[in-house]
């Protein structure tokens, strides 16, 4: 009603002949007497005005009505594909959780066929027709499709990964920012009418990477050095195994993935990090 309201007071369509409806009855008080049969043709011409003027703004009210409903539509059709592509990058990410698992994981991705997901998600979200959405979701689109396409690239890397026994730590965490800015273009989406699954990617990956996290990767001579650790249970306070995986700036040198020696069973995680550390030296000291 109050769609239909703004648009009788604002279109122009209305405007003008609401004006000459104005200065009809203006003139049929003003000058035409009560009772006059003038007077019944006066109301009958302003009726006719006004039949055409609802004639002409039905369709106009009609037409954006259906245009409203279609970006609706379109809306909740980008919520649900966005939904899948969330759960499909969260399936994703999980699998680097854990340096000394990771090449089986991804082993096991490739075999049950979950890298054949991709192809029609990244189709069906390309098919979204960024000019029908509402201004202020293009840009969303735009973030999805990015996440999607980035997503497929790593999952047709994960063959050479497994050949070089680790993934690449600035490719993972790359995957890892675009999915997260996924997720905040779907929190604009209309809600998806999907139940919430505590067992989904999504909720398990969150739980992990809230409780650890990935640190920062340090800066030892020019070379990148991420930390990455093995913990045997989500209580532990102390990992049970670290690892320097190091990142060259020049040359194709894939990044090397080397276990932190523990000669004495650690205490502390500042004794984990420290020993991390002064590995990832030894190993870029033996590469000059």
């Amino acid at each position: 009603m109050h769609f239909i309201l703004m648009v009788l007071f604002f279109s122009p369509l209305v405007i003008a002949p609401l004006a000459l409806v104005a200065v009809l009855v203006t003139a049929i008080f003003g000058v035409v007497p009560w009772g006059n049969q003038t007077a019944a043709a006066w109301w009958q011409a302003i009726g006719s005005i006004l039949a055409v003027l609802g004639a002409a703004t039905f369709p106009y009210w009609h037409s954006r009505k259906n245009e409203d409903n279609k970006k609706q539509a379109l809306l909740e059709v980008l919520s649900e594909l966005s939904d899948e592509a969330s759960e499909e990058l969260w399936l994703l990410t999980n699998l680097f959780f854990s340096p000394d698992t990771e090449v089986l994981h991804m082993k096991e991705y490739l075999g049950y066929g979950r890298a054949h997901n991709w192809p029609g998600l990244v189709a069906a979200i390309e098919q979204v027709p960024i000019m029908d959405l509402p201004p202020d979701r293009a840009s969303d689109l735009g973030k999805i499709r990015n996440a999607v396409s980035f997503g497929a690239f790593v999952v047709s890397e994960l063959p050479n990964w497994i050949k070089e026994s680790c993934s690449h730590p600035e490719v993972v965490s790359t995957l890892r920012n675009k999915r997260a800015l996924l997720d905040i273009a779907r929190i604009k989406l209309p809600k998806s009418k999907r139940k919430p699954d505590v067992s989904s990617a999504r909720e398990i990956g969150r739980r992990v990477e809230e409780k650890r996290g990935f640190p920062e990767p340090l800066n030892v001579e020019g070379v990148k050095v991420y930390r990455r650790f093995v913990w045997s249970s989500d209580e532990d306070r102390v990992p049970v195994a670290a690892y320097v995986q190091l990142v060259f700036q020049y040359g194709d040198q894939f990044p090397l993935l080397e276990e932190v020696p523990n000669s004495s069973a650690w205490t502390d995680f500042d004794e984990v990090d420290e020993a991390a550390r002064e590995h990832a030296r030894k190993v870029i000291d033996a590469f000059k």
